[in-house]
């Protein structure tokens, strides 16, 4: 069972998220509370994982999801203090490079409210508008 809490707080929306994301209800709850958050006050969006006690490939899938339609609607998704079970699955995934992993709510909390899109020309791949991101954010290749 996973349960949402949500705060807004200095412009960003906070999501709590406590117990298991798994296949099922858990993982639909999280995409209708990003949607509402992004259909009512288009806020930033930082999920709060530190209290996820189990997740699965469905439950990483749904994060994925849920940052993949804040940027659509051109907001930011900042994934706060994820534990090492779901830290192990991003790196196995290969996901790293896509996600924006804060270890503080002032840290996560900034980056969603400095964070601007990168317009992608048609024709980029999304590999190449990672790279982007990546060059706008002053990060280097790994």
């Amino acid at each position: 069972m996973l349960d949402i809490v949500r705060h807004d707080l200095l412009g960003v929306a906070r999501l709590s998220l406590r117990g298991a994301l798994v296949f099922g209800p858990d993982t639909a709850a999280l995409l209708a509370a990003v949607n509402d958050v992004l259909n009512v006050t288009r806020l930033p969006v930082v999920c709060d994982l530190s209290k996820v006690d189990d997740v699965d490939s469905s439950g990483l899938a749904a994060i994925v999801m849920a940052q993949e339609t804040a940027h659509r609607v051109a907001r930011h998704f900042v994934w706060l203090r994820p534990g090492a079970r779901l830290r192990t699955m991003i790196e196995t995934a290969r996901l790293a490079p896509l996600v924006d992993i804060a270890e503080s709510e002032t840290d996560a909390i900034r980056r969603a409210l400095e964070w601007r899109p990168v317009p992608r020309p048609p024709g980029v791949t999304e590999a190449a508008a990672v790279r982007m991101e990546q060059a706008h954010r002053g990060e280097d290749d790994e």
